[in-house]
């Protein structure tokens, strides 16, 4: 390969890098401001407290759903219906 090929394939390289760089550069830029939400919201520090807690909060759901299925279930049996 020549040295004006191999400086061409450098310098395509380089952009490449630039390019990944600026990509990384604005997923991180759009990624501190909702892992700010989850703290504020959650008082989750990281990703991993984040699914753990959401974890609890799908169990809790569903309890709370067998309560009112139970509840309805017992006022239509109440009512008759």
């Amino acid at each position: 390969m020549s040295i004006e090929a191999q400086i061409k394939d450098l310098e395509a390289k380089k952009k490449l890098i630039a390019s990944a760089k600026e990509e990384k550069a604005k997923a991180d830029g759009a990624r501190e401001p909702l892992m700010e939400q989850l703290k504020d919201e959650f008082g989750c520090e990281t990703l991993e407290e984040a699914q753990a807690e959401l974890k609890k909060m799908e169990a809790s759901m569903e309890v709370l759903e067998e309560e009112i299925e139970e509840g309805l279930e017992e006022l239509n049996k109440e009512m008759g219906v």
